[in-house]
């Protein structure tokens, strides 16, 4: 049976932080941030607000690098974001790689497969 490395990348004593959307995979290594226990911490929060300009669609999507919602199905998220088509995109990258999901992933039963252990 194969392996995983578990959630996270060392041990620690804190709160990991994910801000995203609701609909978000929280990809707490990408976008994460630790909170040490007993002290006061203040976060500074902006917003980007990303839109294509309708004429974008006359080019092909592999060639513009973006999707619209209808133009990539999701096989884990009801709405199409870029961060969870990056997420489906790796996690579909590592099942090819393992042919295994890590335990602690939702697995897709289209592709088969094993679940890794940790």
């Amino acid at each position: 049976s194969k392996k995983s490395s578990g959630t996270t990348s060392k041990d620690f004593e804190a709160l990991h932080v994910f801000v995203g959307g609701s609909t978000e995979f929280p990809m707490l290594r990408d976008r994460g941030f630790l909170l040490d226990p007993g002290k006061e911490h203040f976060i500074e929060l902006s917003g980007v607000s990303v839109k294509a300009n309708p004429d974008i669609r006359t080019i092909n999507p592999n060639q513009r690098n973006c999707f619209f919602s209808e133009e990539s199905p999701l096989s884990y998220h009801s709405q199409y974001t870029y961060s969870s088509c990056k997420f489906e995109t790796a996690l579909s990258w590592a099942f090819k790689q393992l042919n295994c999901t890590p335990w602690f992933l939702p697995t897709d039963p289209k592709l088969g497969g094993e679940v890794c252990d940790p």
